[in-house]
């Protein structure tokens, strides 16, 4: 999509907002602008306004994608052991601070995943597609946020990970014939008032009545979307980004 946007093949291409703003500044050649009106889109959005909390609810109803780990059905156990370890990571707080190190780096570092000796070994597969979250140095070494997280769960549940760098296109197909046990998924989000920093309780109840719509029709499009291939499964989101539009610069 970059190449035929620079070439002139395309005008605009949509991103998640964690690659669009990361692609902005490492090229210096593209603005990105929300497809509404979303925060972090211009730094000028004021969600005490009621109506515009409603509008960036209704953008992230509509629009929202949920970052999850997948595996396959018979590795429920695992994938319990990474929901208790996730939800502890929010809980404490390291989640954020290590999205907070990546978005604050610029370009994002390799992270060593702890060697235990004699635990067993997981096999994570890794794309480099969603820089600087899922991305890959200039050696062809995985780096970034989703290392940063694995190399973190791998010493909560007691278990070596071992990245193992895969086409995406092919991810779900690595998971199903056994390649890899856990690879990186996306789909869409349920929408989350809180996770976007918006108070709901400010709302006026005739926009509560709207919320409650949009919501129900976030989910419906979640649950009848198919995004989760048959005889997997999915932990917890890890994540949660909307989609924003990504343009060259005049």
């Amino acid at each position: 999509m970059q190449m035929a946007l620079d070439a002139g093949q395309i005008d605009a291409m949509v991103l998640y907002s964690s690659v669009a703003d990361y692609l902005a500044a490492v090229t210096g050649k593209y603005s990105v602008a929300a497809q509404g009106p979303i925060p972090g889109a211009t730094g000028t959005i004021d969600l005490s306004s009621p109506t515009v909390a409603l509008m960036v609810f209704i953008s992230d109803a509509m629009m929202g994608t949920d970052f999850s780990f997948m595996m396959q059905e018979k590795d429920a156990e695992l994938r319990d052991e990474f929901d208790q370890a996730i939800t502890a990571m929010l809980e404490d707080g390291v989640l954020a601070a290590l999205a907070a190190v990546v978005r604050e780096s610029g370009e994002p570092a390799a992270v060593e995943m702890p060697m235990i000796e004699g635990a067993e070994t997981i096999k994570v597969g890794v794309t480099g597609d969603l820089p600087p979250f899922d991305f890959m140095d200039a050696s062809g070494k995985p780096a970034g946020y989703n290392t940063a997280i694995l190399a973190e769960i791998s010493k909560r549940i007691n278990k070596n990970i071992e990245l193992v760098s895969i086409d995406s296109a092919s991810r779900a197909l690595a998971l199903t014939s056994g390649s890899i046990d856990v690879v990186f998924w996306a789909r869409v989000g349920s929408a989350n008032s809180k996770a976007i920093g918006i108070d709901t309780e400010v709302f006026p109840e005739e926009m509560k009545a709207i919320l409650d719509f949009f919501s129900a029709t976030g989910e419906s499009v979640r649950d009848t979307i198919g995004d989760i291939p048959e005889g997997t499964i999915l932990t917890m989101p890890y994540m949660h980004d909307i989609s924003l539009l990504v343009y060259p610069k005049k």
